[in-house]
């Protein structure tokens, strides 16, 4: 109806003109076209809806949609209860890419994808090789002053921190001059601490002891080196009741250290 009384408007205006209908008809239909691509650019097919529904349902993913219906955020959970978070677009049917992650660059981000769960099995896959390299970063981010990045994600492949030699006992004895046996040198390396690399220290009564309560650790420290070393991974702050807690400097195992043998 609305085309009859567009061309019935067009012949009064020029009612022998055929070469101005036909252009006016061209212009009514490329801003009809340009209207339908408008709505239907921010729209995709029903199989992916229900792709995602499934996937909601299951509750082992969240999805949740952006600006559009074509942008996506993936967001799974580790072992250790981690959320790493992926962006991905729906492109056309069947083609689907990712747009970033909060993980180390990878080539799996440079390829297309059929469907939502086979970007999710494969998200998955990464996250679990990328395990102990969590841990890692765990580790330094809860136990060191991280400098650069500012607010550090996974995604950031290293870490700049600060150090600082004050917090440690320097070392002041030297390596023997002579020669030892094996078996001398063998009990020489089990009465060593592991932070300062000494038997003794001036002034500081006492051997290396094997603190950590991981026994499959064996490593011995001195409770002084020990002490300092937890108290500053901790900022400095001063320890509660006297008792410095942390991640121990070899096997990353949690342990507790007191100042003084009580």
């Amino acid at each position: 109806m609305f085309v009859e009384e567009f061309i019935c408007s067009i012949t009064k205006k020029a009612p022998n003109d055929v070469f101005f209908l036909f252009e006016s008809l061209n212009n009514l239909l490329q801003n009809s076209t340009e209207q339908v691509n408008a709505v239907t650019a921010d729209l995709i097919d029903l199989e992916l809806l229900h792709e995602i529904e499934t996937i909601v349902k299951n509750g082992n993913t969240s999805v949740y949609f952006g600006k559009t219906l074509r942008d996506l955020k993936l967001m799974i959970e580790d072992e250790e209860f981690r959320k790493h978070e992926m962006f991905i677009q729906y492109k056309s049917p069947k083609k689907l890419i990712i747009l970033s992650a909060n993980l180390p660059l990878s080539s799996m981000q440079n390829l297309e994808f059929g469907c939502i769960n086979e970007i999710i099995e494969i998200f998955k896959q990464h996250v679990n090789d990328l395990a102990k390299y969590f841990y890692e970063l765990d580790n330094i981010d809860q136990c060191c002053t991280v400098m650069e990045p500012q607010n550090a994600t996974y995604k950031d492949e290293y870490r700049r921190i600060f150090l600082d030699i004050s917090q440690f006992p320097e070392p002041t004895s030297t390596v023997p001059g002579h020669l030892c046996s094996e078996a001398d040198g063998a009990k020489l390396t089990t009465i060593v601490c592991g932070i300062c690399l000494c038997t003794d220290l001036p002034e500081i009564p006492g051997l290396p002891l094997p603190l950590c309560q991981n026994s499959s650790c064996g490593v011995y420290y001195h409770r002084s080196c020990l002490y300092e070393w937890l108290v500053a991974c901790a900022g400095n702050r001063p320890p509660a009741f006297g008792v410095a807690t942390g991640a121990c400097p070899t096997c990353l195992q949690p342990i507790t250290c007191s100042k003084t043998d009580s």
